[in-house]
């Protein structure tokens, strides 16, 4: 969406006010979600439902994920930001109003709500991990778990050539 609300700010002639608060409501919205993506993601395997399309189509994953995927999407997001278009190319009327206002309130509570979200899933995600870790016995199990899955906060999870020097294999 960022990528379309910045080609629709270059390519529309609508009221700058508007067209920059717009984008700049759009760019702040897909921030958050690919920071909350890279984190959520970094370092994890390939999606299990990718996984499972790659060996069911095989040598044909390629063209079955662009057309059910990525194309898929493509469209999804083209009429998705109709209104995103319609909002950048307005000329009128030629001053943010009421209704601008509200849809800045809107998205900034929506932002909020996201954010608590967030938090709260990581959180949530941790404890879990946290009492797993609890109930592994064995010492090697517990260091893989704890610092290859679970690296205390800051740190970078260990590589498995680190794991394998800890233990001599």
């Amino acid at each position: 969406f960022v990528l379309a609300a910045s080609v629709y700010f270059a390519m529309t002639d609508g009221h700058l006010p508007r067209k920059s608060l717009v984008f700049a409501l759009v760019t702040l919205w897909g921030l958050r979600l690919s920071i909350h993506l890279a984190l959520r993601n970094f370092g994890m395997p390939e999606d299990y439902r990718y996984r499972a399309m790659r060996e069911r189509w095989g040598a044909r994953f390629g063209l079955v994920s662009l057309l059910t995927v990525f194309l898929l999407q493509a469209a999804i997001l083209w009429a998705l930001s109709v209104p995103l278009w319609q909002a950048m190319r307005s000329e009128t009327p030629a001053r943010l109003t009421a209704i601008d206002l509200a849809g800045t309130v809107l998205v900034l509570v929506g932002l909020s709500f996201e954010w608590a979200g967030d938090e709260q899933l990581r959180r949530i995600f941790r404890e879990k991990l946290d009492q797993f870790a609890k109930t592994l016995t064995d010492e090697k199990e517990r260091y893989i778990f704890e610092h290859r899955l679970l690296p205390p906060e800051g740190t970078d999870p260990l590589t498995l050539q680190e794991i394998g020097n800890q233990y001599a294999l």
